[in-house]
């Protein structure tokens, strides 16, 4: 198991990271100097974030962590109060405040990482769904977990996958009635797996494979679809 702590304070992630080793003693800790420094690295199981620090603050990069999974156990440790509701928002597992008792943070992280066992095994227990995609005589089986977006042009769909493009005769219509939920036809031209939506606005949706156009008068709708699929993900 993973446990993220991120602190720009020295001697609090040494504290925290004692306190943790004492209670998981087979953790992996992964230790973070900054938020900008924990966005660079891979999401852990379990991440202990401090709230204000200098660049980035805690929050900020919770918000950012979150359009990138829902499964990260998220634990603010923070000196202040004022900040529990926005906590609730980023779907916090718990928020901790300085100083707190070795019983405390104890009952806390035993909790935390029986979450992230349950997030792990359901992962795990997950169906794959493939769709199978024709062109002439060429069948290929795709896993929907790997496409990001895809478009059309001229009656030509070109799926980004997360590596890769592959390129049909077909249409957006077809595919969308083929991979199930989880992805959202924002477009005539377009369909995107909202797993990989990184950010949003009525001028675009940003993925890692590039930028989904959103139709004249459904973006309140994908806003929606996307607030849905995040409660429920």
């Amino acid at each position: 198991m993973r446990i993220g702590i991120c602190d720009d304070e020295e001697i609090i992630r040494e504290d925290i990271r004692n306190r943790v080793l004492r209670i998981v003693p087979k953790a992996t800790v992964c230790i973070y100097t900054s938020a900008e420094e924990l966005l660079d690295d891979q999401c852990p199981d379990i991440l202990l974030l401090d709230i204000q620090m200098y660049g980035m603050s805690g929050m900020e990069a919770a918000r950012i962590i979150r359009k990138r999974s829902t499964d990260v156990v998220l634990i603010f440790v923070t000196a202040v109060e004022e900040y529990v509701f926005e906590a609730f928002d980023v779907g916090a597992f718990h928020y901790l405040v300085k100083p707190f008792s070795d019983a405390r943070f104890e009952e806390i992280l035993i909790k935390a990482a029986e979450e992230a066992r349950v997030k792990r095994r359901n992962r795990t227990e997950k169906k794959t769904h493939y769709v199978i995609i024709q062109d002439g005589i060429t069948r290929i089986s795709l896993d929907t977990d790997d496409i990001v977006f895809a478009e059309v042009l001229n009656r030509t769909v070109t799926i980004h996958l997360k590596d890769n493009d592959i390129s049909y005769r077909g249409s957006i219509g077809q595919l969308a009635g083929q991979v199930g939920t989880g992805f959202y036809q924002t477009h005539r031209a377009f369909l995107v797996n909202m797993k990989y939506v990184s950010s949003y606005s009525s001028a675009g949706i940003e993925t890692p494979r590039g930028t989904v156009t959103v139709a004249r008068g459904t973006f309140k709708e994908f806003v929606k679809a996307f607030m849905e699929y995040m409660r429920n993900d």
